[in-house]
């Protein structure tokens, strides 16, 4: 069957503006309130880990995926974060509302004692935090960097300079702040 015609189809433009968007009833969050946003959420950009894979949520624990424990350090065990192994590199790209880093870093206690390890933060390939050499005797330290315009965030974690036997690391709690 053939259609033969043609259709002529006139739009008119009533509003070049948008109506804003309706908060639904699932949405809590208020306009230009902090976030949080846990890096083992988030997608890495690059990985380098020296035993198996970044442990995500848990300590690095072997060559294998999800072979760890929780994350430990001292006798503080942490829900969240990011397991790794000397030598570690992880790159993130944070967003542009993102403005600090926040974590607690050391060696895993699943390494024992035996560990040593050093934290460093590049933002833009600036160091903006370097840890002394850690143990496994030593708790969790705290560490808070202002992102205010970083592009690229690097987590290195380096051997204590005595070889990397039993240096499993975490980045602990690791969370960017960030304005919605």
């Amino acid at each position: 069957m053939a259609v033969v015609g043609t259709l002529a189809v006139t739009l008119a433009v009533i509003s070049a503006v948008w109506p804003a968007a309706q908060p639904t009833p699932s949405d809590n969050r208020q306009p230009g309130t902090e976030q949080v946003r846990h890096l083992s959420d988030l997608p890495f950009i690059s990985i380098s880990n020296g035993l198996g894979p970044v442990a995500i949520d848990q300590a690095n624990g072997d060559s294998e995926v999800d072979d760890g424990g929780p994350i430990t350090i001292g006798d503080q065990v942490f829900a969240r974060g990011l397991g790794v192994h000397a030598p570690s590199q992880i790159r993130f790209y944070p967003a542009a509302a993102c403005t600090r880093f926040v974590a607690q870093v050391g060696v895993d206690s699943e390494a024992g004692d035996g560990g040593s390890v050093a934290f460093q933060v590049l933002a833009d390939g600036r160091s903006v935090y370097n840890s002394d050499v850690l143990t496994g005797q030593d708790g969790p330290r705290a560490i808070d960097i202002d992102l205010d315009n970083v592009e690229v965030l690097d987590l290195i974690v380096t051997d204590g300079h005595d070889g990397a036997a039993g240096d499993g690391a975490a980045w602990a709690g690791a969370f960017l702040t960030c304005q919605d």
